[in-house]
């Protein structure tokens, strides 16, 4: 059986002592930083972890703390569909001076772990129980979140710069509208399928949710995310982004601004549009095995006829307005004051209860 390590001195002691008032502002959410400062009266250094398996942390976290005597405070997380609890928004003082916090979402990702310290705590303590929490990683989180973002270096020659998004947890029942729904399954699996090829585009008007739920998706696929830029769109005719492609292979490529590109056909951009083409059904397709996303902004009829040839599409969408219903649905959900009479888009919906100074008072998401 594994000997308990005893906190040192108790914490909930200085607790009493310190006036937290100032520790919870107008959100009212526990803020780490001034909690830990009240209660030491030292700022604190900090290690930042992304995509840990926080259920796997709490377990190794028991075989050596009393986690019961070193809660700050705990939030479990209880779901249909699992029998037991997740942990939430938590916090834990391990030692004197060594605080390990799950943040509010406001501070990070959902699966964010947190490691506040001192210059008094002992570096083999604190490199053990770093050492801890970065044993749980969720490798598959991770590779959710890694881009590829094409660019020129100082010799002006392409490569792919490996870059992490935010993950955005949205409810697309919610977000969009139904028609969305179903394609959003297929989706998702397709676009996480080994080896396969096919074009999809988004397309609809600014403001219409078009790059939010493209971060959404993203968020849900595990292979290799490839970024064009819109500056760097021109590149995709030229031999050297093709070369650059074979160490890149099994991958999705992203043009969330293809509207320049998309247009039909002239001799200036014949090699741009037959690239990707061939990328997305063609010898080159069988080869890189590459998806290919496009967002554009004007009518399906202005694209190249090549992009739209059934076998090579696999998926076409437009965002619209959000039906009434789901429009009061919305701003119901965000507790606006004022509920629309009228389909709205997401841009707009967000925005609805701006003041006059740019201020509005929900804002979640971006556009």
């Amino acid at each position: 059986m594994i000997k308990k390590i005893d906190q040192d001195k108790n914490f909930r002691l200085l607790q009493k002592q310190a006036d937290l008032s100032a520790m919870f502002g107008n959100q009212q959410i526990f803020n780490p930083y001034i909690y830990y400062y009240k209660l030491y009266n030292a700022f604190p250094h900090r290690h930042w972890y992304k995509d840990i398996d926080k259920s796997d942390l709490i377990n190794r976290l028991a075989a050596i703390y009393d986690l019961d005597k070193a809660a700050v405070f705990e939030t479990h997380i209880h779901s249909i569909k699992k029998n037991n609890a997740s942990p939430g928004v938590s916090a834990y003082i391990l030692s004197e001076e060594l605080m390990l916090c799950f943040p509010p979402w406001e501070f990070g990702n959902t699966n964010d772990v947190q490691v506040y310290y001192s210059d008094t705590v002992e570096k083999k303590r604190l490199k053990k129980i770093l050492d801890i929490v970065a044993d749980c990683y969720m490798k598959k989180e991770a590779e959710k979140r890694e881009v590829h973002l094409l660019m020129q270096n100082a010799d002006n020659k392409l490569e792919f710069i490996p870059m992490h998004i935010q993950n955005l947890t949205i409810n697309p029942q919610l977000y969009y509208n139904d028609d969305l729904l179903e394609l959003n399954e297929m989706l998702i699996e397709r676009l996480n399928k080994e080896n396969d090829k096919g074009l999809v585009i988004f397309y609809g008007k600014p403001g219409t949710g078009k790059t939010t739920y493209l971060r959404y998706l993203a968020s849900n696929i595990s292979k290799l995310k490839l970024f064009i830029p819109a500056s760097l769109n021109n590149k995709i005719g030229s031999a050297e982004f093709i070369n650059l492609l074979n160490d890149f292979k099994n991958s999705v490529l992203i043009l969330e601004d293809a509207d320049s590109i998309l247009k039909k056909r002239s001799n200036d951009d014949d090699h741009i549009i037959s690239n990707l083409l061939n990328l997305s059904d063609g010898m080159l397709s069988d080869f890189f095995h590459i998806q290919v996303i496009c967002v554009y902004t004007k009518d399906l009829n202005q694209i190249d006829h090549g992009m739209l040839r059934k076998g090579r599409l696999l998926a076409s969408y437009s965002f619209k307005e959000l039906s009434l219903e789901k429009t009061r649905a919305l701003c119901q959900s965000l507790d606006y004051k004022i509920i629309p009479d009228r389909p709205m888009i997401l841009a707009d919906i967000f925005y609805l209860e701006q003041d006059d100074f740019g201020h509005t008072t929900k804002r979640q998401i971006g556009f």
